[in-house]
């Protein structure tokens, strides 16, 4: 009895060391991601500022977009790390709230790039006078209070709070794959017009009303790519969820990880943005280098 219990404290022992192990390391990656985040957001969001020609709808969604990221790299992360190093229920609840309010709003912006894409592209000659700067800004700002008030009622009751997420999660991604549907049918479609036209005479105006196609073509596939990365980054969050509400025997430390993956996500966005957008990638380089030589007047 004597030896079984002794090999029982050691099992616990080992256990505790172990998860402290993976707090450790976890709050560090994390702690790396901060740095990550909020620099290459800001960036992001300087250059955008800076640059009137990228004053456009779309870019106000990646605007948005980048802000919640840097809310993420800001606030939630610093709170993850200090919900993980010491739990307090205060800095527990702030940390809930917080980061379901901007993982939603980030899905719901998600979902606004794909129906703005598909707008552009279903009714191309009229998108101009259909979406709007200010069309846009609105909506983000619609978005933004409808997803303060999903948090608020997590102080009424925090069951019917997760219930209304996991409803919203569904939905802005059921809808985005419909219309990602959509899109792809629409791209199909031009493409075998454009080869329809390559064989016969091509007039100038439809030349032009195709290269336009072509160009929303590519901000479709950067927008797909941007959707891509954020469901693969949530998917693990997603999963232990549900492992841990199905099964608490089946949760370990190591689903921790998970949270760590949706951190990468807003410190990846910027370095996406850059990648695939030419003009918000110049912009930002050149924002950089307007700062180094400040530094160095």
């Amino acid at each position: 009895m004597e030896g079984h219990s002794n090999d029982s404290r050691s099992d616990k022992g080992s256990h505790a060391s172990s998860v402290e192990t993976t707090v450790i390391i976890n709050c560090f990656i994390v702690a790396l991601l901060i740095v990550t985040s909020i620099t290459g957001n800001v960036l992001v969001l300087a250059a955008i500022k800076r640059s009137p020609s990228l004053h456009s709808p779309s870019i106000a969604f990646i605007f948005s977009l980048a802000v919640s990221d840097l809310v993420v790299g800001f606030i939630v992360q610093p709170l993850f790390i200090a919900r993980e190093l010491k739990e307090l229920h205060v800095v527990k609840l702030t940390l809930e709230i917080i980061a379901y309010a901007a993982c939603g709003f980030s899905l719901c912006i998600m979902t606004a790039i794909c129906l703005d894409r598909y707008v552009a592209l279903h009714y191309h000659l009229r998108y101009s006078t259909l979406m709007t700067t200010s069309r846009a800004t609105y909506l983000v700002t619609s978005l933004c209070l409808i997803n303060f008030v999903i948090a608020v009622i997590y102080f009424w009751n925090r069951t019917v709070y997760l219930y209304i997420m996991a409803t919203g999660i569904c939905a802005c991604l059921l809808t985005s794959v419909t219309f990602y549907i959509r899109i792809y049918q629409i791209v199909h479609r031009h493409q075998i017009q454009i080869r329809c036209l390559q064989q016969a005479v091509q007039f100038d105006s439809d030349v032009a009303t195709h290269m336009a196609i072509s160009r929303l073509k590519r901000s479709v596939i950067n927008t797909f790519l941007f959707f891509i990365v954020i469901v693969i980054c949530y998917f693990p969050k997603v999963i232990s969820l549900a492992i841990y509400n199905l099964s608490l025997e089946n949760w370990n430390s190591a689903w921790k990880f998970a949270n760590t993956a949706i951190f990468v996500n807003s410190s990846i966005n910027p370095i996406l943005f850059c990648w695939r957008l030419r003009e918000l990638r110049m912009a930002v380089f050149k924002t950089v280098r307007q700062l180094f030589c400040r530094e160095f007047e």
